[in-house]
């Protein structure tokens, strides 16, 4: 089985059977300690049979044909959309046929650096575009969007889904009616990405954060300050962002969840580890879930960690539930 993943120090990394094989730096010029030089990458797509789509929060959407060492800026985060606006912070990318994809613009104010401020100020800050790559035209779809993140593309390449990390929803867009409705009803914290299965009739959506209803339960920092905005605004104002983000981190609750939905958005199983990695603390969130012919890896927000389970164990435990609803119903 064949991994792709970035590290944070630029390089897209091609990973078989568990051990890096080979490596390539998507930025020439890339020092750890300035992000925007050495990029924030997210979304990783395969275009078609040479090409690999990926997603740089700093430089927009990058082209890169990893057998020949060649990266070119396919969507840069500076094309303009309108006379007041350009791309900013895309987050994931999605593919409809070799000429057409949709993606997510998760902010057009704040940068992946700033984005515990996007959390706390929770405006309507973010798009949804399709581009048409050999007509180098970009589209808006929806705007005024609550951090939108993860996207897809149906089976029947008319359904958009895509989660809403800033309410806690996974939504689904008709590309041919212009609806928008909600996918699932049953979310159990923030969606990050979401990625469907091999056979596209199943979907993974990782939870960026967790939320509890138990009392007592750990709370995120936005969580614990939901009815009191006015205490959020002056947060904002007067801490200086690398203390206000150490006090955001600091709240991150340990929980991690992911669940498997089917396409009419009822949960199928999930995965948790619910007290975290305790010998592994700085492991936070999960980012995404993607499944291969014998395994389901996880990789994480914060911490450097991909993991992986055993699919037959996912699967054996998704039978379980099914025949259980079935023995009850």
């Amino acid at each position: 089985d064949i991994v792709w993943a970035t590290s944070i120090d630029g390089r897209l990394l091609k990973i078989v059977h568990g051990v890096i094989e080979s490596s390539l730096y998507l930025s020439e010029h890339c020092s750890t300690s300035s992000p925007s030089l050495c990029g924030r990458h997210l979304g990783i797509r395969r275009l078609n049979g040479s090409s690999l789509l990926v997603v740089d929060a700093y430089r927009g959407i990058l082209s890169v044909d990893f057998d020949n060492k060649k990266v070119v800026p396919l969507l840069p985060a500076s094309t303009q959309i309108d006379r007041l606006t350009t791309l900013h912070y895309i987050h994931d990318v999605a593919v409809i046929d070799k000429d057409n994809i949709v993606l997510t613009e998760r902010s057009t104010k704040y940068s992946p650096h700033f984005r515990p401020y996007e959390r706390m100020e929770h405006k309507p800050n973010g798009r949804l575009f399709h581009y048409d790559i050999s007509r180098n035209r970009i589209t808006e779809l929806l705007s005024g969007l609550f951090e939108p993140a993860g996207v897809e593309v149906a089976q029947d390449r008319d359904h958009i889904i895509f989660a809403e990390t800033g309410t806690g929803s996974v939504l689904s867009y008709n590309m041919r009616n212009k609806a928008l409705s909600r996918f699932t009803e049953q979310v159990p914290g923030l969606p990050s990405l979401i990625r469907l299965t091999n056979t596209r009739d199943e979907l993974w959506v990782a939870m960026e954060e967790t939320r509890l209803d138990e009392v007592g339960a750990p709370k995120s920092l936005p969580e614990y300050l939901k009815k009191w905005p006015f205490v959020r605004k002056i947060m904002l104002s007067i801490f200086p962002s690398e203390v206000f983000k150490a006090m955001y981190n600091s709240f991150a609750p340990p929980h991690l969840v992911a669940v498997k939905y089917n396409m009419q958005g009822e949960p199928l199983v999930s995965v948790q580890a619910p007290r975290g990695f305790p010998k592994n603390p700085e492991v936070k969130g999960i980012a995404q879930v993607s499944e291969s012919t014998d395994g389901v890896f996880i990789s994480f927000s914060k911490g450097g960690h991909i993991a992986k389970i055993i699919k037959r164990y996912v699967d054996a435990l998704q039978g379980g539930i099914a025949n259980s609803k079935r023995r009850r119903g």
